[in-house]
């Protein structure tokens, strides 16, 4: 005995479960194309998810094929969504090369950048220069006016070092410039009162008595 109606439909796409979510899908790839127009992007993607779950549902049971009074049913629950994104490219680049090494620094505790040193090319970072030596090292270990420092005292010239203020002939009176005359008085001395004079006494001679 055949059946009077068919009472199933077939969980295939094209059915009409699914008749929602394929005009969604439809509506969205439309979209999809415009947007891409619009953005003058060649490069989109659709997607459709559909999301099934069973609920379980007790009813009563009039089928005679089955026994008791009550039987489980499973009622599926169909959920979709549709998507689209469109690749339009907005980006910046950058390229940075320092020409510097990296090298752990003790005292931070962390890699730094430092200049490359000991090379062909010389540069003011170079360990051997002269301000980048600690005393006792080889260097000067201070600026070059430092009186203090051994090497300062080394004269430019062999010899010994003239008084440079020194002028040649005889040495002029210290109050009188170069070439002048002092006019003073002169006297003869006997030998007594020169040496009552070298004594640093002054003598006087007693008046005659009358």
């Amino acid at each position: 005995m055949s059946k009077i109606a068919d009472d199933t439909q077939e969980l295939v796409i094209e059915d009409v479960t699914f008749d929602e979510a394929r005009m969604n899908f439809n509506r969205v790839l439309q979209r999809l194309f415009k947007n891409m127009v619009d953005s003058d992007s060649t490069d989109g993607s659709i997607t459709l998810k559909i999301d099934v779950s069973l609920e379980n549902e007790y009813i009563p049971n009039y089928d005679p094929d089955i026994e008791g009074e009550s039987r489980r049913i499973q009622k599926p629950k169909f959920k979709h969504k549709v998507s689209s994104n469109i690749t339009v490219k907005d980006e910046l680049t950058g390229n940075k090369n320092p020409e510097m090494q990296l090298v752990w620094d003790e005292g931070r505790q962390m890699y730094v950048l430092a200049y490359i040193t000991g090379t062909d090319q010389r540069t003011i970072f170079d360990k051997d220069q002269p301000w980048n030596q600690e005393e006792g090292e080889g260097g000067q270990g201070s600026l070059e006016t430092d009186p203090e420092k051994a090497w300062m005292n080394t004269p430019l010239l062999p010899g010994e070092v003239a008084d440079e203020g020194a002028l040649p002939g005889e040495v002029a009176d210290a109050g009188a410039l170069p070439g002048e005359v002092i006019d003073g008085e002169c006297r003869e001395v006997d030998e007594e009162e020169e040496h009552r004079e070298d004594d640093g006494y002054s003598y006087e001679e007693p008046e005659d008595e009358e």
